[in-house]
């Protein structure tokens, strides 16, 4: 049985793992890459860390964004084809749309 401290902590993880993505999210669009890639890696950490597939899949996203936005192709490739692999895997359609597009994007 669950009590309210574990649930806390749970949520507190999740709390971490999805800010950093989305702070990562804002960096990159507002061009602050090394902020944006720093979000992208904390989040990606704590998602493995955690074992929370779905949160890893959307930091391997964010990750090849940044690579993409600084011409670094073969990594930005590496970290669509595991967010990718991810999504596929775990039947998340959205989350797997949201990737294609995003390497569409990057060329």
């Amino acid at each position: 049985m669950l009590n309210f401290v574990s649930i806390r902590s749970l949520g507190d993880g999740f709390c971490r793992r999805e800010s950093r993505i989305l702070l990562g999210r804002l960096a990159l669009e507002a061009g602050e890459l090394d902020a944006a890639e720093r979000h992208g890696g904390e989040a990606c950490e704590l998602a493995r860390a955690s074992q929370q597939a779905l949160s890893v899949g959307r930091a391997e996203r964010l990750l090849g964004r940044v690579a993409a936005a600084r011409g670094l192709d073969a990594e930005a490739v590496s970290h669509f084809a595991e967010s990718e692999r991810i999504f596929r895997g775990s039947g998340a359609q959205v989350e797997l749309g949201e990737t294609l597009l995003a390497r569409g994007e990057a060329g």
